[in-house]
This record gives structure tokens, sequence and C-alpha cells, in this order.
């Protein structure tokens, strides 16, 4: 009876392993933890066909010292609106996706400082398709890849935002009838 407890009581919250059931998961919290403070969701039915995204260059102003961080993020729904977790549209410099295919989950590279860099995951063996590597961020940190339970998609992110950066990340997966 106490195990039948402990398995019911899992879906109930999120912990460090993320949250999951037939038609929605989430991801463990990836990078330093904080209060919820930013959300780009697409809507029920649909998914992130696309990342949006803007980088910042940080650290010394010394060539070959700096390195670049998120610092704006968003998504484009597979019909076609947007949502904007930090910015708006203007402020988003990098679109990836993983063209014909669907993302199914993402890679991000944290430190406890800041979400480094970010990539889709894409269905199959599809790569994705980004408009310059480099503006993704940069490989610093742990890199973390999240993939969405079986038949669900990448729905979008939330996460913590301070001080001109991302903080941290968790991705948002969902069953698309």
């Amino acid at each position: 009876c106490l195990a039948l407890g402990l398995v019911l009581m899992q879906g109930d919250f999120l912990n460090s392993t993320g949250y999951s059931t037939y038609d929605y998961a989430e991801s463990p919290e990836y990078g330093y933890s904080g209060d919820r403070d930013f959300g780009a969701v697409c809507s029920e039915n649909e998914y992130a066909k696309k990342i949006l995204l803007s980088t910042k260059a940080v650290g010394p102003h010394v060539a070959n010292k700096r390195h670049d961080r998120i610092h704006k993020l968003g998504v484009l729904c597979s019909k076609g609106g947007k949502q904007f977790g930090v910015g708006k549209s203007s402020d988003m410099k990098t679109e990836v996706g993983c063209g014909k295919k669907k993302p199914i989950g993402f890679r991000a590279w944290t430190t406890k400082n800041a979400l480094q860099r970010l990539e889709p995951v894409c269905d199959g063996y599809g790569q994705y398709d980004a408009s310059g590597d480099k503006k993704l961020g940069s490989s610093i940190g742990d890199n973390r890849k999240y993939e969405c339970p079986n038949n669900q998609y990448l729905a979008g992110f939330s996460g913590s935002y301070s001080d001109g950066h991302l903080n941290s990340i968790i991705g948002h997966c969902r069953r698309i009838n």
C-alpha cells in the first residue's frame, strides 16, 4: 500500500526528475533554480515548431575570453503564433527548428550562473536547422539532454531569469491530437 501511495504521489508534483503523465510532461529544471519568472509555452494541440532566441556576450572585454549566454527566449508554435518568455519578436536574432521533423526534446548547456546554449532534439534522425550554430550560445557547462516521453512533442519552456540572462530552464512536452 505504501509503494502504491508513493507511485501515485510522484505524478502530483515537480521534482528534480521532472513530471510526466500520458498527455503532458515537464523536464527537470536545468541550471540555477529559482522562482518561475518566464514561460513560453504553445497552446493545447500545438508544439514548438521553432525555438526563438538571442544571445549576449559576457565575460571580460578581452579577445577570446567572452562567451555567449541565452539572453531572450520564445517559441514559434506549430499553428503560427509566437509565445515569448523573455523578450519580444524584434529581440529574437536566431530561429532554430527541426525542418520537416518535430522537436521531441532539447539539449541545454547550463552552469550555476546561466543557461549558456539551447538546441532542439529532433524526431527520428533529423538534425536541427540553425541560422548559424554559434548563435545558439556557447557550449559551456553541463550538457543535458531531455527527450519527451513517447508520442509527445516539445511545447515550450519556462524557467528563471535575472541580471540579463536565463538562470534555468524547464522543457514542457505535450501529446498532440
